[in-house]
């Protein structure tokens, strides 16, 4: 028997994705306000610091589902639905079931299970302890599926592929904001980045000669903006994020 913190960082079917078919080009967009130019180090966001602060959790007997043996033909990416396909029959029942212990059940699944309002998520988290108020699931952590062929972290670098990297990532932290939210995620075949949403103070500026009537609300003189930090991990081992975290505004 095993425990939970074996089970989650077992090799996955998922390290063996074949993005052989997987098409180059430009990824799906939305109209957003929202406009991210970088991240910064999540430095917090490590394998050491979770399973010490999980460490209780993790070494629980886990009593749930093995990943099923794929073929190579369930392994072959050809677009987005498929590659979330493989992710939703492989890593994520383990991930799951090893979160059904958790105060509140959480689970991951798509994102069309909850309430949306002008934008879709293709993924969702959900937890018994956080209902709206018609007692429906609010998706806590929103996410976006992309293919690696089309978008990686280090388009970041590449000023010819910058445009299609800060598309990517403000899509993810729309999603989050619309929900009020303060966590995201994108995940490909390949990759699996988090990113949390902190406040960032940025001055007075022209706020400051202002009357407190006509300032923003809440603002004292000075003005928030989003700022969000991001972490890295290997979908095959969703569980570990690397110490290669990232934090972007």
């Amino acid at each position: 028997m095993v425990n939970i913190l074996q089970a989650l960082t077992r090799p996955s079917e998922a390290a063996r994705f074949n993005g052989t078919y997987a098409p180059e080009g430009q990824n799906t967009t939305i109209h957003s306000d929202i406009a991210i130019d970088t991240w910064f180090p999540w430095p917090d966001f490590t394998y050491e610091n979770i399973t010490r602060i999980f460490a209780t959790e993790l070494a629980r007997q886990y009593h749930g589902p093995l990943e099923p043996a794929a073929l190579d033909k369930d392994l072959l990416i050809f677009n987005e639905e498929v590659a979330e396909d493989g992710l939703r029959r492989f890593p994520v029942p383990v991930v799951n079931y090893a979160l059904s212990l958790m105060p509140g059940a959480p689970h991951y699944g798509r994102g069309t299970r909850c309430l949306y309002f002008r934008l879709k998520a293709d993924w969702s988290l959900i937890s018994d302890m956080r209902l709206d108020d018609n007692n429906r699931y609010v998706n806590l952590v929103p996410g976006d599926t992309k293919l690696s062929s089309k978008w990686t972290p280090d388009m970041l670098d590449d000023e010819e592929m910058f445009v299609e990297w800060q598309e990517v990532v403000s899509q993810t932290v729309t999603y989050t904001a619309e929900r009020f939210g303060r966590y995201g995620f994108i995940v490909t075949d390949s990759v699996l980045v988090v990113l949390r949403l902190t406040r960032q103070y940025t001055g007075a500026g022209l706020a400051a000669n202002r009357s407190p009537r006509s300032a923003g609300s809440g603002s004292q003189g000075g003005h928030s903006g989003s700022d969000t930090s991001m972490g890295m991990s290997d979908p095959s081992n969703p569980s570990q994020p690397s110490s290669d975290s990232f934090h972007a505004w």
